[in-house]
């Protein structure tokens, strides 16, 4: 044991002068276990004599199975430990250690453990105790896991003053002595294990009926003199124990019960609080080498809210990565959230016996400040937990820092702008649960929004934008420039904009060294691969559509060596060529199929040596065309890949994607120019790209609505109409000879309208043709454009009015007697039952205060009408006729607009008479047309009929 004394500086300089010290060694050694909880008490002393005496392990509270949480605690007590000092003299001691928790939090526990002293004696000579209060010399070693940890000195006295005179024996409760607890934050794991921890303590100097060990009288005012020599006349008795404690208590220590999500790097996210329904942003203007964090309403829509999440610098006990989360609010963006203390602010608030409690800021072991390092460097003060392990509840996770377990969380329950943003934990077991203030959702920011063209001048062939910042979100708030706009321009031959906004893609990575048994499915446009050092050299990889309104496939293949030839094409979800050897020193990626002529492709790469390079842009590429991207000889780690609409008919690329907002027109260019901003970090301030700073891009391309018309001729085609609502088609044409799309007359054309011979057929057939005017008497067959014409074509739908005789209606019956009325004494009526028949009828069509051609396609029971057209019907004449059983019937027709077998349905109200049906003696007015509207009657007007089979809006014709 002399090897321990130089710990000890007293009896270090006693050695040191060369006068040995007599002692009488008492070794107890004492085992316990380190059980950490998730939640736990502070020390709670809830048995006096802990034990001691009895020896052996003990516990209290809820002990399960070795498990130390929610203010339970165990320990380990030595027998009596008795030697004589003279003659019915007898001096004896029992020690005990426990421990237990008063902290626990995602990541650490805080195992606090508290040393317990026991003396006594046996007097049968005088009234002199034998133990006395001075000269604390004794230490404690402790052994972590069977190895020396560390060493305690100048404590654990002992002292039975206070027991008084007399015989016999006399023992004290267990005490401290003023021995300190020790407590020390200890780290959990991936999995349930278990750790122990022993005592040894070591007693020296013992004082025996009031001598010390030279021989020395020991009162309250004689000095202690090591220097002087002595003797002791005491004999201590020897004993084991750690074995007379039972040996080494084994406590489980429960692992982690958080697990990191592995989909947000290389996103840019907005962090969103489930109970002030704020976002996180960063307060002040940028300027301060510090900046505290605060909650602001509609935080994501702002550069101060908005957070590139990256690969952190080290993984987490899972094998999984840390997260780091860097502010786009600051120039490069290299300003990182960042426990301000670490793990010291823990241990000192916890040494001090700081509790949590709500209003006290950042003064305890329960707070830390969070702030935005503007210096960031590999630290593990910058690395978080995203947890995913509250997706179940509406997608929100818990940010935990990996150096202190802390959550980041709301200061108070507030839910005003500008309240603070901190690190916090209620010290327990589960002691976020139901605390939706440290609940966020991350939501990856889209960039959204429109820009437009400025008003170009006649004689100018440069046409330019708007800044995006005026009318696209999120905007750079604090002018910081740490975002910048990138811009193209494409020519197109149409108006018809992008068909859809965005196409999702996926995919996976296979990599050194992890291979096909650790590999995460991911959004393309954020990360495949995980860049985390330049030995994760990609092996394979695969890639497949998620969404996508129109049917197609993506394709790759790879470059398998610097010299060698590319792989075969792999499609939609097939891994490229995996094995230990295979490296990948290119690829090409494009679409097929209809995807294709929607989408281009914006590609980066990270290479081993380079890290992130710049992107590849594509326009309108097939597998001939792909580009060949590779690395200068480097092999590939991770890449990202997004996807672009491209509007519908581009021609030319006018421009590729930069941060100028003008371009210059070619003397030939003519049609419909688009213009394409993205958001992204601004280069000029962004230093050289480490492997893990994948984040560059916002998710989203914003297309302006509305393009710009230059150079060509502009063909508008109308239907049915001549305002801006009825037009159906418009292209973009060259000078020189034209003819009428077809694809415009097929937009133009409208189901079942058709004249009388195509009455049940389907798609219509009863289009005009296109005429260059108005009222439809120029038919257009052609004609020589110039540039700077524009020309409107003009069409109308026609369709076919049908009338029969309906159910049940009387019709044309060979010898039947017809009365005008309803009466036996009518008079008789010859030929009314005959349908109209319209032949030869003048025509005279209007619409929208337009005179319209004559079709010329009426006959007997049908009469042409232009789609929109509303008609008149004149009731028959009255036909009555009495039936067998009594009662009279008379005529009623149906007038149809659409086919009946073809699934059109008649018009309801289309149908007429000159009476309704009559019970034998019944005598009602009857409804018909007056003579003023039957002298009145053409076609033309009146009742509402629209030619159109599921909306056929009319009424009964007086």
């Amino acid at each position: 044991m002399n090897g321990l004394d130089a710990r000890n500086e007293d009896r270090a300089d006693t050695e040191k002068n060369g006068t040995p010290i007599s002692r009488r060694g008492l070794l107890a050694a004492l085992a316990i276990a380190a059980g950490l909880g998730l939640a736990g008490l502070a020390y709670a002393d809830t048995d006096e004599s802990h034990g001691a005496g009895r020896g052996g392990h003990y516990y209290w509270g809820d002990w399960n199975n070795g498990a130390l949480y929610n203010g339970n605690g165990f320990g380990c007590a030595t027998h009596w430990l008795e030697w004589d000092a003279h003659a019915g003299q007898t001096l004896r001691v029992a020690m005990a250690v426990e421990l237990s928790s008063n902290y626990s939090n995602p990541l650490y526990e805080w195992c606090c453990m508290q040393p317990f002293s026991q003396c006594g004696d046996t007097n049968n000579l005088n009234t002199h105790r034998l133990w006395y209060p001075r000269y604390q010399d004794n230490y404690i070693e402790y052994y972590w896991n069977g190895a020396y940890w560390k060493t305690e000195t100048g404590r654990f006295a002992f002292d039975n003053t206070f027991l008084g005179a007399g015989y016999g024996r006399h023992d004290t409760a267990m005490h401290t002595f003023g021995y300190p607890s020790y407590g020390w934050l200890e780290r959990k794991g991936a999995t349930e294990s278990t750790s122990t921890l022993r005592a040894n303590i070591y007693l020296f100097n013992i004082v025996v009926n009031g001598y010390n060990a030279f021989g020395q009288r020991y009162g309250a005012d004689t000095p202690f003199d090591f220097n002087n020599a002595g003797h002791i006349a005491c004999v201590q008795k020897g004993m084991n124990t750690h074995d007379d404690a039972g040996g080494d208590l084994n406590v489980k220590l429960e692992k982690i019960a958080i697990r990191n999500r592995y989909d947000l790097f290389g996103a840019i996210v907005s962090l969103s609080n489930r109970y002030s329904d704020s976002d996180l942003v960063i307060r002040g203007d940028g300027s301060g080498e510090w900046s505290r964090l605060c909650q602001k309403k509609d935080g994501a829509g702002t550069t101060d809210g908005n957070f590139a999440v990256e690969l952190g610098s080290a993984c987490d006990e899972y094998g999984d990565f840390l997260h780091c989360l860097k502010s786009v609010c600051f120039k490069g963006w290299n300003s990182t959230l960042y426990a301000e203390s670490g793990r010291g602010i823990i241990s000192k608030g916890l040494s001090a016996d700081a509790y949590p409690h709500v209003d006290s800021g950042f003064s305890n072991a329960y707070f830390e400040k969070l702030w935005v390092w503007h210096n960031p460097q590999a630290s593990n003060f910058c690395n978080f937990w995203v947890t995913d392990s509250l997706k179940s509840e509406e997608g929100y996770s818990q940010i935990v820092s990996n150096e202190t377990g802390l959550c980041i969380s709301l200061t108070k329950s507030v839910k005003s702008d500008g309240a603070d943003v901190c690190l916090w934990h209620s010290g327990t077991r589960n002691g976020t649960r139901g605390v939706s203030s440290v609940d966020w959702k991350a939501n990856e920011v889209v960039f959204v929004g429109d820009v437009s063209f400025k008003e170009p001048s006649n004689d100018s062939k440069e046409i330019e934008i708007g800044d995006p910042s005026s009318s696209c979100t999120p905007i750079d708030i604090y002018k910081t420039l740490s975002v910048e706009h990138l811009t193209r321009f494409i020519l197109c031959d149409s108006d018809a904009g992008v068909r859809s906004a965005s196409l999702d893609i996926v995919g996976g990575a296979s990599q050194a060294p992890w291979g096909l048994n650790w590999f995460k499915e991911t959004a393309a446009n954020r990360l495949i691969g995980f860049p985390f050092a330049a030995a994760n050299l990609m092996r394979g990889f695969y890639l497949k559509l998620a969404s996508a309104d129109v049917p197609g496939s993506i394709c790759y293949s790879v470059l398998k060596s610097a010299d060698g030839s590319w792989s075969e094409t792999y499609r939609d979800g097939q891994w490229t060529e995996l094995s230990d050897e295979s490296r990948i020193w290119g690829i090409k990626i494009w679409l097929e199929g209809d995807v294709s002529d929607g989408f281009d492709l914006s590609i980066r790469c990270c290479t081993e040596k380079t890290g992130w390079g710049l992107r590849h842009e594509s326009f309108k590429v097939d597998a001939e065309h792909a580009s060949e991207i590779t690395f200068a000889g480097e092999r590939l780690i991770a890449f990202q890949l997004e996807a672009v609409p491209r509007p519908v008919g581009a021609i030319k690329l006018l421009a590729d994607f930069s941060n100028s907002l003008k371009v210059q027109l070619p003397d030939d260019a003519s049609g419909y120019v688009y213009a394409q901003t993205c958001l992204v970090r601004n280069a000029a301030y962004a230093t050289t790209d480490s492997l893990h700073s994948a984040a560059q891009r916002y998710r989203g391309t914003v297309t302006s609505s509305t393009p710009l018309f230059i150079g060509a001729i502009r063909v508008v085609y109308h239907a049915d109409g001549f305002d801006d609502k009825s037009v159906v088609f418009t292209e973009t044409a060259q000078p020189g000879p034209h003819t009428a799309s077809v694809d415009a007359t097929s937009a133009a054309t409208k189901s079942h309208c058709n004249l009388n011979d195509h009455f049940d057929e389907d798609p219509g057939m009863g289009l005009t043709g296109w005429f260059t005017n108005k009222g439809l008497t120029a038919p257009y067959g052609g004609s020589e454009l110039s540039a700077g014409d524009e020309l409107h074509l003009y069409a109308r739908n026609r369709c076919t009015l049908h009338i029969e005789y309906a159910k049940g209606s009387l019709e044309p019956e060979e010898g039947a007697v017809y009365a005008s009325e309803p009466k036996d004494d009518a008079a008789t009526v010859q030929g009314a039952l005959e349908l109209p028949d319209f032949t030869g009828l003048a025509e005279s069509h209007s619409l929208d205060g337009i005179e319209l051609p004559a079709i010329g396609d009426n006959g007997a029971g049908h009469m042409a009408v232009y789609y929109g057209e509303r008609i008149s019907l004149a009731a028959p004449t009255g036909a009555y006729r009495k039936m067998e059983d009594g009662t009279w019937r008379h005529i009623v027709c149906d007038a149809y607009l659409t086919d009946k077998a073809g699934g059109g349905r008649p018009c309801e109200t289309s149908r007429w008479s000159g009476t309704p049906r009559y019970i034998s003696g019944g005598a009602t007015p009857i409804r018909t047309a007056s003579p003023a509207q039957r002298d009145k009657y053409h076609p033309g007007r009146g009742c509402g009929l629209r030619p159109e089979p599921a909306h056929v809006p009319c009424r009964r014709c007086a």
